[in-house]
């Protein structure tokens, strides 16, 4: 007698071999990301769709970047932040004209789950990208625009990184001639750490003049209101935090 339940069930089918893709188009995406047991390809695009995938890195993302983030140095009494380096107002602040550090660093963080990269724009290698903006760099600094990386560009590219980009600084009216302010006393700088920033206004969102080492004296000439010593530094007038310096 014939079982009337072998119909019923039978093995599962072995799952069938994929054709392979007619172009590299097509075929970037298994390439890169690879396939899933199913067959299909999983890419970041398709798995931020769905919303598990999208709420895990929401929650991350935003989690993470608006946690403190702050730039230290090292001090002979410990680690202290370091307000005045310029790498500060970009991590704390805002890294450009239209990212906030939040933002900024959102973006980054889901990225970096979805791509396993940041996609900041840094790859390492020197390509035509790269080389058109040096270009346009060195025509702003006023060097002769070759798209090569050499001192001249290296030293202007420091100046610039350190004043912290000059048209987000406010203006400081422009000091009188040190040759004619009257020195009425001295100020000696004063740190624990390495030199200190002498800049162009009392405050640290102006650009930096140049660095005076701890012991330096300077001929004084004002306070301003915030406490900030106003120095003559060769043939300018500088302004040093009260912190880093003292009147002798």
């Amino acid at each position: 007698m014939k079982n009337p339940f072998l119909g019923l069930f039978r093995a599962r089918d072995k799952p069938a071999r994929r054709a392979s893709p007619r172009d590299a188009v097509s075929a970037a995406p298994g390439f890169y990301y690879g396939t899933s047991l199913a067959g299909k390809s999983v890419t970041p695009t398709s798995a931020i769709q769905v919303s598990a995938v999208y709420a895990c890195v929401r929650v991350i993302a935003e989690t993470v970047a608006s946690l403190p983030l702050h730039v230290y140095e090292a001090t002979d009494a410990g680690s202290r932040k370091a307000g005045d380096h310029p790498l500060y107002r970009l991590l704390h602040d805002e890294p450009n004209t239209e990212m906030t550090s939040f933002v900024w660093r959102e973006v980054m963080l889901s990225h970096l789950l979805l791509y396993a990269l940041p996609r900041c724009g840094a790859d390492g290698t020197f390509g035509a990208e790269t080389e058109a903006a040096l270009r346009a760099f060195q025509a702003d600094a006023g060097l002769e625009a070759d798209g090569k990386y050499g001192e001249k560009s290296h030293a202007a590219l420091m100046d610039a990184v350190a004043d912290g980009g000059k048209e987000s600084q406010p203006v400081q009216p422009e000091p009188p001639d040190a040759e004619e302010l009257p020195a009425s006393g001295t100020v000696v700088i004063v740190s624990d750490g390495g030199k200190v920033n002498i800049r162009e206004g009392s405050g640290l969102t102006y650009g930096r003049i140049t660095q005076l080492a701890p012991g330096t004296t300077c001929p004084y000439v004002a306070t301003a209101e915030n406490g900030w010593n106003a120095v003559v530094v060769g043939r300018r007038v500088g302004w040093v935090s009260p912190e880093y310096s003292r009147i002798i």
